[in-house]
């Protein structure tokens, strides 16, 4: 029987000619299939980022779904980099992660104390100096970062406040 690497309900069957058959060992966490934090421990369990996943489900429950952010953002880096650069973009709507809405969160909290602590456009006839073009590419990378996420959630960004 023919099985996807992460499990029968992961999927369909491989593509004919694209099977190889299952691994040598049946125990190895195929690269392309777990995230990188994910290891096998010397008693057979799991841990994701060194955290026990049997701790994580007592904590929890079950089923848990559990986020690798340091594995999303590499595998983000790898796909943008393998397209020449493109945009890659998180489907949230296949899986809203709070994570992702945290981050946003935490994203806009640091902007507001940084436009609160910075001035970051010149007063009256002051000159535009390196560090205000570097305040005004931050707020605006800023505001990508935001209103992407944002769309990525399902949520309009106004575009002004």
């Amino acid at each position: 029987m023919r099985i996807h690497p992460a499990g029968p309900r992961s999927g369909e069957l491989a593509h004919e000619g694209q099977h190889h058959g299952p691994p040598a060992d049946l125990d190895e966490l195929t690269p392309a299939v777990w995230p990188q934090g994910v290891e096998r421990a010397a008693e057979g369990h799991l841990t994701v980022r060194g955290h026990d996943v049997r701790d994580l489900v007592a904590e929890h429950g079950s089923p848990v779904f559990l986020l690798d952010e340091a594995d999303l953002r590499q595998r983000c880096r790898d796909y943008r980099d393998a397209f020449g650069g493109a945009s890659v973009f998180y489907a949230a709507k296949a899986f809203l992660c709070t994570a992702v809405a945290r981050y946003l969160e935490e994203l806009a909290g640091t902007y507001h104390r940084f436009y609160d602590s910075c001035r970051v456009l010149p007063r009256g006839d002051e000159e535009i100096t390196p560090l205000t073009t570097a305040r005004l590419w931050a707020c605006a990378a800023t505001a990508t970062v935001l209103r992407n996420g944002l769309a990525v959630l399902g949520v309009h960004a106004p575009e002004r406040m």
